[in-house]
């Protein structure tokens, strides 16, 4: 039998062990992170895990979107922190606003965009998607993919019936046979692969379709809060590391988080490249991708944005200067 002072002094110590934990995230410094269902932030889902955040004194919140070009909205608006995104959301957020910074990239993808399309349509070849109602989401990657695609096989995009509607719409829609085709990102990829089974048929090329990822701040955090910037490089730093010496476990953290299918994850990794740099080019990639979002009238701007002005290397170059190699 527990005596009374046993069971107060164990209570007792439960309280204290609780009170204590609570200060300890009391003392954290907060940072809301806006991410897509997909491996645009992996470095930042394992940091989080893995409690490199933690380490350096931050309380990342992550919050989860369709796609990074609502997470950008949300950083622009001012209700998040940080978003996690390819290229073309940065490009058109750019065209109207230059009150966000770009703290780096932290890695380059293949395989996470592709077309995925129904066999039953007599489609087993990119060329045969000639005439089809293929879906897609205007203006961020998997538009971009199908663009490139299209154009590699010799059909212009008005040769193809495109539709334009959120990612998950658009998965669903294929998997109900409303679509013969769709350029779909991430857990909605997976998603299309899994309704259709062997039904299902998908396209990409690695060549066209390396993606660098980015990762976006409110211009008021760097220059009210810049040492919180510096704290989140060195957490995604970590998690270089990490995911570098144990890939198996560092997949499995972000199938989980994200809730993406563990095989596709499996399957994309060996072509994805995770790490934190400034390198130059980024401003390749964006410039690219403006002309591409020029071509295609989808801004009424005259002219690419100076994305220099939208740079902020000084927090890596704070930590890892040999990462930074853009020409200043």
């Amino acid at each position: 039998m527990k005596s009374i002072s046993g069971t107060v002094g164990v209570g007792f110590l439960a309280l204290v062990t609780f009170l204590g934990v609570s200060a300890a995230a009391a003392d954290l410094e907060v940072l809301t992170l806006g991410t897509a269902p997909s491996l645009t932030a992996v470095l930042e889902i394992v940091a989080d895990d893995q409690g490199f955040f933690a380490a350096e004194g931050l309380q990342v919140v992550i919050r989860d979107f369709p796609s990074g070009k609502e997470a950008l909205d949300e950083v622009v608006a001012g209700r998040l922190d940080v978003a996690a995104s390819t290229a073309l959301p940065v490009v058109a957020m750019a065209f109207g606003r230059t009150d966000f910074r770009i703290i780096g990239t932290v890695g380059d993808l293949a395989d996470d965009n592709m077309v995925v399309a129904r066999r039953d349509r007599g489609i087993r070849q990119v060329t045969d998607l000639k005439a089809k109602k293929v879906g897609t989401t205007a203006a961020i990657m998997p538009h971009y993919v199908l663009d490139l695609l299209l154009r590699q096989h010799g059909l212009d995009s008005n040769t193809v019936d495109i539709t334009f509607a959120p990612q998950a719409e658009l998965a669903e829609a294929l998997g109900q046979g409303q679509l013969d085709g769709a350029a779909l990102l991430g857990k909605y990829l997976a998603q299309a692969r899994r309704d259709l089974g062997t039904n299902a048929i998908t396209f990409s090329d690695k060549a066209l379709f390396e993606l660098k990822t980015y990762v976006m701040v409110r211009d008021t955090l760097v220059r009210q809060r810049p040492q919180a910037v510096v704290k989140f490089l060195r957490g995604c730093l970590k998690a270089e590391q990490f995911v570098a010496k144990h890939p198996d476990q560092s997949m499995a953290i972000v199938a989980r988080r994200l809730r993406l299918d563990p095989v596709n994850v499996r399957q994309a990794w060996p072509n994805c490249h995770f790490a934190v740099e400034f390198h130059q080019a980024m401003l390749n990639d964006l410039e690219g991708k403006a002309r591409w979002h020029l071509e295609r009238g989808l801004s009424t701007a005259k002219r690419i944005p100076n994305y220099l002005d939208l740079l902020y290397y000084h927090a890596l170059d704070q930590v890892a200067p040999q990462r930074v190699t853009i020409i200043r």
